[in-house]
């Protein structure tokens, strides 16, 4: 009966039968080493360690090596080199070799840990590496944008979104260079959680609020708009819905932007590829009264009854713009949020048209998600708009007004 090489590789060699097979070490040529560089982006696949200079030094020396993922001989003592039945060519081919640094290279093949990097995981680890470096060498450098965070807590909870997922959200959602503050590296914060009377969202409170974002946007934000620092802009807020309206009025449209909320199925800020339209319907009663308050309900992330609308609008025209399904993850796309902002620009006409130019001053009361709320302060100028009376949802008292937002 005949036996592969690797069952004679396991034999001791015995006067008289074939010696174990023993496979050379070939140098890659020229081209084969420069792709496999490229590829790696001069990093390690593993730790993502910089390879072709000293950590201390800075000193231009090559400090990566080639591993085999598949060890060069066929024999136990190579690390995984019975874990496939490959021939000396394959074993030393490019696509059985990883660019990495010394220190994992060792590990990675010394006993004792190799057995704690199968195969299939290190080729799955080399090749999630390149799809990253051709992924990040592909952003063009001519789009960036600066993110803005904004954090705040709501009853007493608060949610971070860091730098890594700042630049994971732009960079795979809208394919954008994040450009951060060159001083520190960060992005433009606000940072809310340490005002006081959050839980019971004071005036106080609302008050706090209004100016630290008012010093931010009127300092940072306004010279990077006219300087021309800033010419994209990447959100990322959490706070009360009051809040989120009031920063989307202050965001306006001096730039272009793109606002982002954090997924409820992945936890993270990178928007989903979920396809689909969002159908909103939008109710504008006719009016030939010409009335100077009205209420606006929005229900996209939820149902907001009429029923349940504090005393002090009682009698007041209700404008409606609901989705055709509501529910907490509705706007799960930034094509559906462009649903709901056409929605929005559709009700600004209606309001124009349809006998509500008189209003001076909209209640408005919203179920609706980050994304939204401050795609509703962005939709409505401050100027030309009716104010937005904006209520938030007691725990257990119902609706109260929060900020209003505009100067008509």
């Amino acid at each position: 009966m005949s036996r592969t090489p690797n069952q004679l590789a396991e034999r001791p060699h015995v006067e008289g039968l074939p010696k174990p097979v023993r496979y050379k070490r070939k140098d890659l040529t020229s081209e084969q080493r420069t792709r496999m560089l490229v590829e790696c982006g001069g990093r390690c696949a593993l730790c993502n360690a910089y390879l072709l200079e000293g950590g201390l030094t800075s000193t231009p020396v090559p400090f990566g090596e080639l591993a085999h993922m598949i060890g060069l001989q066929p024999n136990k003592n190579s690390p995984r080199g019975l874990d496939d039945p490959m021939g000396e060519d394959e074993r030393n081919d490019p696509s059985n070799l990883m660019f990495v640094c010394e220190s994992n290279h060792a590990e990675i093949d010394k006993s004792g840990s190799r057995d704690m990097f199968p195969i299939d995981w290190l080729r799955q680890r080399k090749a999630d590496h390149i799809a990253r470096i051709t992924f990040l060498t592909g952003l063009d450098p001519q789009h960036p944008t600066v993110p803005l965070r904004l954090l705040a807590k709501v009853r007493d909870d608060s949610v971070e979104v860091d730098q890594t997922g700042v630049a994971n959200a732009v960079m795979h959602s809208a394919m954008r260079y994040p450009k951060f503050r060159l001083a520190d590296r960060n992005e433009i914060e606000i940072d809310l959680r340490g005002i006081a009377g959050e839980k019971q969202a004071t005036p106080e409170y609302y008050a706090a609020v209004r100016a630290r974002i008012d010093e931010v946007f009127d300092h940072t934000l306004a010279a990077g708009w006219t300087n021309g620092d800033i010419t994209h802009m990447s959100v990322f807020a959490f706070a009360r819905i009051p809040v989120l309206v009031y920063l989307g009025t202050k965001l306006g449209d001096h730039v272009p932007v793109d606002v982002y909320q954090r997924d409820r199925l992945t936890q993270n800020w990178i928007w989903p590829s979920r396809a689909g339209e969002l159908p909103f319907t939008v109710d504008v009663p006719p009016t030939t009264d010409e009335p100077t308050e009205a209420v606006l309900i929005i229900n996209a992330s939820g149902t907001i009854d009429p029923s349940e609308l504090p005393d002090e609008v009682a009698g007041l025209t209700v404008l409606t713009v609901a989705a055709s399904t509501a529910h907490p993850n509705v706007v799960d796309s930034p094509s559906k949020l462009a649903d709901f902002t056409r929605a929005l620009h559709e009700l600004v006409g209606k309001i124009e048209r349809d006998g509500y130019k008189t209003v001076n001053r909209l209640h408005v009361f919203a179920a609706a998600g980050l994304a939204c709320s401050v795609t509703l302060g962005r939709v409505f100028d401050d100027d030309t708009h009716p104010t937005l009376a904006i209520y938030d949802r007691q725990d257990g008292t119902g609706y109260r007004l929060g900020m209003e937002v505009g100067h008509r």
